[in-house]
Order: C-alpha cells, then structure tokens, then sequence
C-alpha cells in the first residue's frame, strides 16, 4: 500500500468511523477500486484503534470520572453493551471476515444504513445517561453487534436504537462513542492474537503508521461534527450521503468499473 492510500484510507477511516456512514464499508468500497492488497480487517483494526484515541480526546472529561469511579451504574451499562459484539465477534469472527471479500455487502448494507438515519432524524428523546436501563443498554449492544457487517454504521445504528428507546440526542451520541471503547480494543487483542498464532508476531509497515495518524486526527473532527448536527435536527444528511455513495458504487459495479 502506497503512502497516498494510506493516508486517504486513514482519512476515510477516522470520519467514517464515528459519522454514520460505516467505515468498514468505505474502507471495502475504497479498497476494491483503489485496487490495494492489505487485509481489509487486519488493516481496519489498526485504523480502529487509532480512532480510540480519538474518543478519549473528545470525551476525556468524561472518561477520566469514569476511571475514578469505575463502581458505578454508567460503567456496568457500557459494559453491557459491548456484550453482543463481543460474544459474536469471537465465536463467528471468520463469518464477518468473509464479508469483507464481498463488494456487494457493504453496497446493500448502505442503504440499510441510510433508512436508520431517516428514521433517527424525527426521534427524539429526554433520558438523560441516569435512566438508561439495563436492557436498553443491552438492545443498543445489539445494534453494535450488527454494525460489524461492513456498511452498517455503528455510531448511526446505536444512535437510532438510543433514539428509538428515547434517550436525549446528547447522551446517544455520548453513549454510543463510549460504548466503542471496549468493542474497538477487544477487537484489536482479537486479531493480535490472531496474527501472532498465523504469523508468529506482529508486523506493521510505515504505511500503517501513516495511516493510524490520519485516522486519529480525522476522527476529532467526525466526532464534533457528528454531536453538532445531531442536536440541529440534521441527521439525515448523513442518510442522504449513504444513498448517494451506495448509487454511485451500485452503478459503478454494473458498470464493471
């Protein structure tokens, strides 16, 4: 992988992964027509775990009381809902993998995403982070779970559930992009010890490196964006987005391009 596509790849990766447009189905989709050979998950994880840090910048307040106070009702929630990704993600990881391979899935999965925004567009909300349930925690982990298929927003689908079960614009977005934290890092030691039982160790080039950074600093900026037009009533332009880009790649693929 060239320097250009690592920087435009960690670029697509850092706003794609908190806007709700999927990252991993941008990154299959760039990907396929960039022509590039990298392991779209093994690449996707490396690019994963430098949005982590973009969370912690954004949310580090927050974080750091967390951290604290770690015996506390808010910590259990978000405990909880890392449960579905977690527990799918290790018994059926070469599933989603294979999905991966196919340019057709994170296509179709698009437009799945974009109904979500327009749906989440007219809900709103008043719980505040205290009235979140243990089971509405759980529901939200669950649409975490499905976003691991590539072009289902993770950051949009648990926005929409958090909506749908009428938690205020606020604290989905807030709790959404704290509930990735233990997902993305799991995610991260799952492929690592993958890796180093295939391969015997770990081994990241430049280009990865290169790509880390553009993903970490990208993904500041998403996730501001994201807070800003979700409370302005403006979510789904981000749906518009995901119809458009999933037309072009549509017309694009029948086209044999």
């Amino acid at each position: 992988m060239g320097w250009f596509e690592s920087i435009f790849l960690g670029i697509v990766q850092g706003l794609t992964e908190f806007l709700p447009v999927s990252s991993s189905g941008h990154l299959t989709i760039f990907q396929y027509f960039l022509n590039t050979q990298e392991s779209g998950i093994t690449f996707e994880i490396v690019v994963h775990m430098a949005t982590l840090i973009s969370v912690i910048i954004c949310y580090r307040k927050d974080i750091w009381e967390l951290i604290k106070h770690p015996i506390q009702k808010y910590v259990g929630l978000i405990l909880v809902a890392s449960i579905p990704a977690g527990v799918v993600g290790v018994l059926f990881n070469d599933f989603f993998e294979e999905l991966f391979d196919s340019i057709w899935v994170p296509t179709c999965a698009l437009y799945v995403t974009a109904t979500l925004l327009f749906i989440a567009d007219r809900l709103k909300g008043d719980k505040s982070g205290k009235d979140i349930t243990v089971w509405q925690a759980l529901l939200i982990g669950c649409m975490q779970m499905i976003a691991i298929c590539p072009g289902i927003s993770r950051s949009g689908s648990t926005i929409f559930m958090a909506l749908l079960l009428g938690i205020s614009r606020t604290e989905a977005a807030k709790f959404s992009f704290l509930m990735s934290i233990p997902v993305i890092f799991g995610s991260f030691l799952l492929e690592c010890v993958k890796i180093v039982g295939n391969t015997g160790g770990l081994s990241f080039s430049p280009s990865y490196i290169v790509a880390a950074v553009a993903a970490a600093v990208s993904g500041v900026l998403a996730i501001k964006l994201v807070v800003n037009l979700l409370n302005k009533g403006r979510f789904r332009y981000f749906g518009y987005y995901c119809v458009l880009f999933a037309l072009t790649t549509t017309v694009a693929l029948l086209l044999g391009m």
